[in-house]
């Protein structure tokens, strides 16, 4: 089939990590991807008593929860010494963890799985240790639930020849245009600057871009009206800043720009390097967990929020500006002056 140009929106899918025994043919089975996989979950819920989920994430505790709804006890194994490494410090995967556990869900940090117990074809524990184990244990379980994030479904692009990035995913430019100069790529199969994006938000920042640039005179179909020498849309990234309510409680990762995340601004040690100071607010009674990241001009860089985001959007718009206006740090504490102006 000829054409002028191809745009692959191929997708992703779900990470499955390589433990021995883990096959989705095993019955209790299960990764959290699809209403396929969640009605699969719920169906089996009414023969199962005890549920984990590998991946301690937001996909992961989106998954807990839905595991903790069916009525079952349920565990949360994540990898790293604490929750949502990618978004929170220590201290804040930690404040999450405290809120999540008083629930009645039993988190194990620093998890290393060995394998999975099967037993008459269906699952029967998972062979483990964890932060507070040093010694192999089994955990035993009826349901094993994996939210281990995602890859890039570049089977296609990979056949054909396309650079492919780093993690996997169809390398594109700034108009999201592959190693092939008629191949376009979006959403979680595009990787722009080494990043694949699993979230819906950057696909239709993409796709508008796409499109614009799809009308730009090149393609012969520029807009009538547009004003000449008017160039179309690039891609640069999309914000990572995000505010959620995980099992209930609010938590919120916002920042200035991707270096936030990227370059871990919010690291102890790497802020120290470079010379930026935090706020941290802490109440162990409530589970508030408030950080706020400052660069060497007293410039709002970003923060991290856990228990109590509701100054979340003001916060952000702060974070985009060139200085604090009439603010000193500490009015940003929980109880100071964030939601006033800015001007």
């Amino acid at each position: 089939l000829p054409y002028d140009a191809l745009v692959l929106c191929t997708g992703s899918y779900p990470f499955v990590p390589p433990l021995q025994n883990l096959s989705l043919d095993v019955a209790g089975a299960f990764v959290y991807r699809t209403i396929d996989d969640l009605e699969g979950m719920i169906a089996f819920a009414r023969q199962s008593k005890r549920a984990a989920v590998i991946g301690g994430g937001l996909l992961g505790l989106e998954a807990a929860k839905a595991v903790h709804d069916l009525n079952q006890e349920s565990h949360v194994l994540e990898m790293a010494p604490y929750l949502m490494p990618t978004q929170l410090d220590q201290g804040g995967g930690r404040a999450l963890q405290a809120k999540i556990e008083d629930m009645g869900i039993e988190v194990h940090t620093g998890s290393r799985l060995k394998s999975l117990v099967v037993g008459g074809g269906r699952v029967r524990g998972v062979e483990m240790t964890d932060s507070a184990h040093e010694e192999p244990y089994i955990l035993e379980i009826d349901m094993l639930v994996v939210s281990a994030g995602i890859r890039p479904r570049d089977e296609l692009a990979r056949d054909c020849g396309l650079a492919i990035g780093p993690r996997g995913g169809v390398v594109v430019n700034s108009r999201m245009e592959s190693s092939d100069p008629k191949i376009f790529a979006l959403g979680e199969v595009a990787s722009y600057e080494g990043m694949c994006y699993g979230l819906i938000a950057p696909g239709w920042e993409q796709a508008s871009v796409l499109a614009k640039n799809f009308e730009d005179a090149t393609w012969g179909l520029q807009k009538k009206g547009r004003p000449t020498g008017q160039e179309p849309p690039l891609y640069e990234g999309s914000d990572l800043s995000t505010k959620l309510k995980l099992l209930g409680v609010d938590v919120a990762s916002f920042g200035s720009s991707t270096d936030f995340w990227f370059k871990r601004q919010f690291d102890e040690a790497k802020g120290k390097e470079l010379g930026y100071n935090n706020t941290i607010q802490v109440d162990p009674f409530s589970g508030l967990y408030r950080k706020l990241v400052f660069g060497p001009d007293q410039r709002l860089l970003g923060g991290l929020l856990v228990g109590n985001a509701e100054d979340y959007f003001s916060l952000l718009n702060l974070s985009k500006q060139d200085s604090l206006g009439n603010k000193a740090p500490g009015d940003l504490f929980v109880g100071g002056n964030a939601a006033e102006s800015t001007e």
